[in-house]
């Protein structure tokens, strides 16, 4: 993307940094959390944390409840289980 745009990739990184507020690689996995949220809530009683975890690219459960609780406030199962209350309400 850098070669294309003409610019070095440090220089894409920091604007890119600077009008996002996230560097790329940031911003992608922000939109993968986001989506696996919005799966997590929607999801069928037999889907599990793990399988929509593995439909956005997170393979390491472990990271990916980290980074989720940090930017959601609660656990992936939380938000399924919310999600499965919320479905039966």
């Amino acid at each position: 993307m850098a070669t294309e745009l003409g610019v070095g990739v440090r220089s894409l990184q920091c604007s890119f940094r600077r009008v996002r507020g996230a560097s790329p690689h940031e911003a992608i996995t922000i939109r993968r959390l986001e989506g696996a949220r919005s799966a997590l809530l929607k999801a069928e009683p037999s889907v599990t944390v793990t399988k929509i975890a593995a439909e956005f690219c997170f393979f390491e459960l472990g990271r990916f409840s980290k980074r989720y609780r940090e930017r959601f406030g609660e656990t992936p199962s939380q938000t399924l289980a919310r999600g499965a209350a919320a479905d039966g309400a």
